[in-house]
């Protein structure tokens, strides 16, 4: 009573958290204390997902075991008629007692029977209920079509090395939830597409963080990420590159912070009517067509500490929409508001 209930401890507080519904209620927990906060975050409520390196050598095990068992029972049919014929001819044999075998039972928890893990990215939002953490490790990860995730989710891979955990997409990400974050993967394509398809699409009225995450859209066209209508995308270092369109699409708003847009066919930011970006102390550089291109009727977008030089056809930003394109303290280009036509010798592919 003198120190409150933020001083509970933690093995108290995960089971107060056990009996909490996962999304909104177990938020609104988190912010009472920071004791609540890390309970929450605690690795016991989080769902684990296999990479398909060990979806294969769990299929192995699994096979290896029955075929183990299946020896031993005939071992011991075998065994049964030799005691038999041993009975009856009056000969005596010794046996070692221990000759039992253990169950196969290794240290990695990915393979204990009480965790609880999905062989498939898609299985796993399909079943976790919203407000769930999903835990990728390092591996590859297929998905043959659009992955859909209509509930608020935490997807978290390797923070220190975004690389070491591949998610190949044949289809895009659509996120169609209110909150939720994507921390450390890399997105890529694992065959050519021959159509516009983006690796990650933000549905209108929707949210989401993007945190330390690898863009790769090689072998698709259309814009690596796109951000419809009243969607809100946070984008924190990051990085977008070799993309056959725009590395973003913006119809919505786009927050960028510390992220790299490079090597791109298009331009590095496409911002639509109506439509608000904030870039900030980011790399947007070697793109083909030029930094970033702001639509008739865009409302806004800004850049603070950037590196927009070095584009390999244009070293300007391109505005066709009035004072909305706003540039402050960025290399390679003087602190200023730019209203300049759009060339039409270039072929800019939204979405």
């Amino acid at each position: 009573r003198l120190v409150g209930y933020a001083c509970l401890a933690h093995e108290l507080l995960l089971r107060i958290v056990d009996f909490i519904s996962p999304g909104q209620s177990r938020a609104h927990f988190a912010c009472a204390a920071r004791s609540f906060a890390r309970a929450v975050r605690d690795d016991k409520f989080a769902f684990q997902v296999l990479p398909a390196e060990r979806v294969a050598e769990k299929k192995a095990q699994l096979i290896a075991l029955q075929m183990l068992k299946t020896n031993e029972k005939s071992q011991d049919i075998n065994s049964n008629k030799f005691r038999r014929e041993s009975f009856a001819t009056g000969t005596t044999f010794h046996v070692a007692a221990n000759n039992t075998r253990k169950k196969s039972n290794p240290r990695n928890p990915f393979y204990e029977p009480e965790a609880k893990c999905f062989d498939s990215l898609s299985e796993a939002i399909k079943n976790v209920s919203g407000g769930s953490t999903l835990l990728l490790y390092p591996g590859h990860y297929w998905e043959d079509a659009d992955l859909l995730i209509d509930k608020p989710l935490q997807i978290i891979g390797d923070l220190s090395e975004p690389s070491r955990v591949i998610l190949e997409l044949s289809g895009s990400i659509v996120w169609q939830a209110n909150s939720g974050a994507i921390l450390g993967i890399s997105l890529r394509r694992p065959r050519p597409i021959n159509r516009a398809c983006p690796l990650l699409l933000v549905d209108e009225d929707s949210q989401v963080l993007i945190t330390k995450t690898l863009f790769d859209n090689s072998g698709a066209g259309g814009a690596t990420v796109y951000i419809r209508s009243f969607a809100v995308l946070h984008l924190d270092r990051c990085s977008i590159s070799r993309s056959h369109a725009s590395a973003l699409a913006v119809a919505g708003q786009a927050i960028v912070k510390r992220s790299h847009l490079i090597d791109n066919q298009g331009v590095g930011i496409l911002v639509y009517p109506g439509a608000t970006s904030l870039i900030q102390d980011s790399y947007i550089i070697r793109n083909v067509q030029g930094p970033a291109v702001a639509l008739s009727g865009a409302r806004l977008i800004a850049f603070m500490n950037c590196d927009l030089g070095h584009q390999l056809l244009s070293s300007s930003l391109i505005d066709n929409s009035g004072d909305a394109l706003i540039a402050y303290n960025c290399r390679g280009l003087c602190d200023t508001k730019h209203s300049l036509p759009v060339p039409t010798d270039l072929n800019f592919q939204p979405f």
